[in-house]
C-alpha cells in the first residue's frame, strides 16, 4: 500500500516523515512517534513487524491507521555508523506476515539509504564549510584594517555556525594574558 522514510529529529526526540509514497497528508500529520519507544522495539529484533496495526499495543494511533486503511506495518532502522538516524516503514492494506526475504530486502534498502543520506549530509557540510572559508578569506582580503578584519571574522563565524556570539582573544606577549580584540553578539 505505502512506504515512508522517517528521519530522526534528535532535538525533539521524534521521527519526522521525510519521503513517502501512498500515504495521505492526514496520516503524515498525525502525532509523530516518540523516537525512544519505537527505536527500542525495532532494535530489539532488528525490525518491527506488526500484523494488525489497528490493535497492536506496540504502535500508537490505532484509529488513524484504521482510517488510512493500514493493516500491517514493517519497520526497519536506517543506521549510520551504528546509530539510528531513521526508520523505513512499509505498510500493507491487508493483514499479513512478512517473509524473511521481505525483511532482509527492506533492511538492505534501509542500509543503502542510510549510506546515501550520510554522504549527502557530508557533501552539504563540505559545501557549507567551503563557502565559510571563501567568505572568511574574502573578508580578510577586503581591508587593511586589522580591527575591521577581526570584527568581520566574528560576525561571519557567528552567523555561519549559528552561535550567539564570538570573541577573538590574542595573547599579549608582555603581560602573558589573552586580550579581547574583537567580538560579535555578546
Amino acid at each position: 500500500k505505502a512506504a515512508c522514510l522517517f528521519l530522526a529529529d534528535e532535538k525533539r526526540d521524534i521521527f519526522v516523515p521525510t519521503a513517502q509514497k501512498g500515504l495521505s497528508d492526514n496520516y503524515l500529520h498525525a502525532k509523530p512517534l516518540r523516537a525512544k519507544t519505537i527505536v527500542k522495539a525495532v532494535l530489539k529484533g532488528g525490525y518491527l513487524a506488526i500484523r494488525d496495526a489497528t490493535t497492536d499495543p506496540r504502535v500508537e494511533h490505532h484509529d488513524v491507521k484504521k482510517a488510512e486503511g493500514i493493516a500491517s506495518i514493517l519497520d526497519v532502522p536506517v543506521m549510520v555508523m551504528d546509530k539510528v538516524i531513521g526508520l523505513l516503514a512499509l505498510y500493507t492494506a491487508t493483514p499479513r506476515d512478512f517473509s524473511t526475504e521481505e525483511i532482509e530486502f527492506l533492511t538492505a534498502l534501509a542500509e543503502q539509504g542510510g549510506m546515501a543520506i550520510q554522504h549527502a549530509r557530508l557533501l552539504a557540510r563540505i559545501e557549507k564549510n567551503s563557502m565559510l572559508f571563501l567568505d572568511l578569506a574574502t573578508n580578510i582580503n577586503s581591508s587593511l584594517d586589522v580591527k575591521k578584519i577581526l570584527h568581520n571574522l566574528t560576525v561571519d563565524l557567528s552567523e555561519a555556525l549559528g552561535m550567539k556570539g564570538v570573541i577573538i582573544r590574542l595573547l599579549n606577549k608582555e603581560s602573558g594574558n589573552l586580550q579581547m580584540v574583537a567580538s560579535h553578539g555578546l
